[in-house]
């Protein structure tokens, strides 16, 4: 170090002292011209010692730095050989051109020039393209050790080659595994019906069943490590780890099917609903996911575990029917919070699903009737609707309905206006969701079970999933919103009847006490159950179509029969429901699926089932919803590609 300081020390010296006596030389000589000429001696003898001096050092320096460059060579193939991470080099074909030590003892079989990456370590090129020269990565488990693969570019004689490094990050990867195993999970089961169950008991019994029903429960939760709080009789708190919730989630919820096993004096079975938090920042998040999660599972009628993971939600379960309920004091109490609504209100609107059914005009109409015996206007929302509803549509003026589009909507509607959601509880289902923001005041009436996109924070919300239909609902709001008078005409009547029989397909599926109860007392107000018919009498096309569909129908081993449509146009979806509904009368079909184009060209789906097969969870598969025995949905791709997706779908019912 101090050589080479007092080399750069001196080295502009020298070359000052040179000038210097160099000039010095030049003016002796006009004076003494010996003196001059010693002068110009000195300057060269200087110049001389310093390019020797400077060369003898060049050369030295170049010796050293290319021994020095040897003895790194040497040590880097030495360092890279005996390198604790395995190094792999790969040519632009996947062949294995070279590797180290490390590496042969992870991959005993890998040869040079010979061994391909892909055969040896299960790697293909493709996982690693996007990830060279990034901080991504491959986790590979090989001999019970986790290994982290980094990739980085590089040349070797014109050729392009991939490095690959093997760290183990086994000690890593098992302290990350035994963290998130050891995660909390926080669960909420309830017992459906659990009075009516204990009622429908004799008092002998009803200890006996009430004591079986809880150990049942708690010998599940013993099973899976979960502690047990029992805030109430049929409510129960669970706490569990991560991997315990993953054993549950891999029995698929046997509880559900434990519980449902217990007999009981109740004209239905015993089942209990399920709402489990995973994956939340703290114990709060866990508690608000798990009453998320049981909200849902309620909302689609129980007998069901529901799981909310951040933004994504799993169901399991949801093999029966809702059970209805006998007691009408909901319908009461909502029918009179509605008026108060209502009353409050300077305007209505009542807004149904986006190619709207009888079911949800019908609805409709009863809300404006409610809102006309309350002196309140009130304007039915509706961008278009198909030929199947036109005659409906033509008498509703007769009754003293406006039917307006949701543009005029949207201008008339103000922050007081009412807005009212009836036969769906999805604002992607409007036609004008933006209506919802523009008032505070929303009430959705709903049949069909809740879905993790409903309307949130609804002023008023009766979403029953043991209704038949809408219409079902809206009668019995109906029914205490009169006070003894005569509220509706015999249009409205009809319209009402029409969607009851639209949704129960006459009567035959969905039916309860309560659906016979709400058409008889539409009987009494007026309608007459042959124009209610004729409402659903079809055209010769719609006839030979609907024929087709069923002929051409695919039937699986499981007793799912499938069919697609080739025609298109306005009504199709109704054909498709209509086929669908069909095809359950053939012998051995316990559900049926039909798939077609609308006239925009979307693909749409209709779903039926005896109740043995769940096509409801099918459909939310596909981006849908619906009920247990009827569902739909409008997915994206062709009906050729929807088609493969169903028959995948319902392979796994099998």
């Amino acid at each position: 170090m101090n050589s080479k300081f007092f080399q750069n020390l001196m080295k502009p010296y020298f070359r000052i002292s040179m000038v210097v006596v160099g000039l010095l030389s030049i003016v002796l000589l006009f004076f003494n011209l010996y003196a001059g000429i010693a002068g110009g001696l000195v300057c060269i003898g200087m110049f001389l010692f310093y390019r020797s001096y400077t060369g003898i050092k060049g050369d030295d320096l170049k010796k050293y730095v290319n021994e020095l460059l040897r003895e790194v060579d040497a040590t880097s193939r030495e360092f890279i050989t005996r390198d604790p991470r395995g190094l792999c080099l790969v040519g632009g074909e996947g062949t294995i051109l070279w590797f180290n030590d490390k590496f042969g003892e992870i991959y005993e079989t890998a040869e040079f020039l010979r061994s391909n990456i892909t055969e040896t370590t299960g790697i293909r090129p493709a996982e690693i393209r996007d990830k060279v020269d990034t901080d991504r990565y491959n986790l590979v488990l090989r001999k019970d050790r986790a290994y982290r693969v980094k990739a980085f570019s590089g040349h070797i004689s014109k050729q392009d080659v991939t490095l690959l490094y093997w760290t183990d990050v086994t000690a890593l990867e098992t302290l990350k595994n035994l963290y998130n195993e050891e995660k909390v999970c926080y669960g909420i089961l309830v017992v459906d019906n659990y009075d009516e169950i204990l009622s429908s008991a004799s008092d002998d019994t009803r200890a006996v069943l009430a004591a079986q029903i809880e150990t049942v429960i708690r010998q599940w939760a013993s099973r899976h490590s979960a502690t047990v709080v029992k805030p109430r009789s049929h409510r129960y708190f669970l706490t569990f780890e991560q991997k315990d919730f993953e054993r549950m989630e891999a029995g698929r919820f046997s509880i559900l099917d434990d519980v449902r096993a217990i007999e009981s004096s109740a004209e239905f079975p015993v089942s209990v609903s399920i709402g489990i938090g995973v994956g939340g920042k703290n114990l709060v998040e866990l508690e608000e996911y798990a009453n998320a999660a049981l909200d849902l599972a309620l909302g689609r009628g129980g007998d069901q575990a529901v799981v909310k993971k951040k933004s994504k939600v799993e169901y399991y379960g949801g093999k029966l029917e809702t059970v209805e309920k006998r007691n009408k004091g909901k319908s009461r109490i909502f029918a009179h919070a509605l008026r108060q609504l209502m009353d409050q209100s300077d305007m209505i609107f009542v807004m149904g699903h986006r190619n709207p059914d009888m079911d949800s005009f019908g609805a409709a109409q009863g809300i404006c009737a409610i809102a006309r015996e309350r002196g309140k206007e009130a304007y039915i929302v509706m961008d278009g609707y198909e030929g199947t509803l036109a005659k409906l549509v033509e008498k509703a003026p007769e009754s003293g309905h406006r039917i307006i589009s949701g543009d005029d909507a949207l201008s008339l509607a103000e922050k007081d206006s009412l807005m009212v959601v009836v036969d769906t509880n999805r604002p992607s289902l409007l036609d004008r969701p933006e209506l919802l923001s523009v008032s505070e005041k929303v009430v959705v009436i709903d049949h069909h079970r809740k879905s993790e996109d409903s309307i949130e924070n609804p002023v008023l919300a009766y979403m029953e999933t043991y209704a038949s239909s809408a219409c079902e609902l809206i009668t019995e709001i109906l029914q205490y919103s009169v006070d003894g008078k005569k509220i509706i005409d015999k249009n409205e009547a009809e319209a009402l009847l029409a969607g009851i029989s639209l949704d129960t397909k006459n009567f035959s599926i969905k039916t309860g006490v309560r659906t016979f109860e709400a058409a008889s007392w539409l009987r009494r107000n007026g309608a007459d159950t042959v124009r209610v018919r004729q409402l659903f009498q079809n055209g010769w096309n719609e006839t030979k179509i609907r024929a087709a569909i069923v002929a051409g129908a695919e039937v699986l081993p499981n007793g799912v029969a499938i069919a697609s449509c080739e025609e298109q146009g306005p009504d199709i979806h109704i054909i498709l429901s209509k086929a669908a509904d069909a095809l359950l009368n053939v012998d051995e079909v316990k559900a049926s699926v039909v798939i077609g184009k609308n006239e925009k060209g979307g693909t749409m789906v209709s779903a039926r089932s005896l109740g043995d097969i769940n096509v409801q969870t099918a459909m939310e598969k596909l981006g849908g919803g619906g009920h247990l025995t009827m569902a739909g949905a409008q997915p994206e791709g062709t009906v050729e590609e929807v088609l493969k997706q169903v028959r995948e779908l319902f392979a796994e019912e099998e």
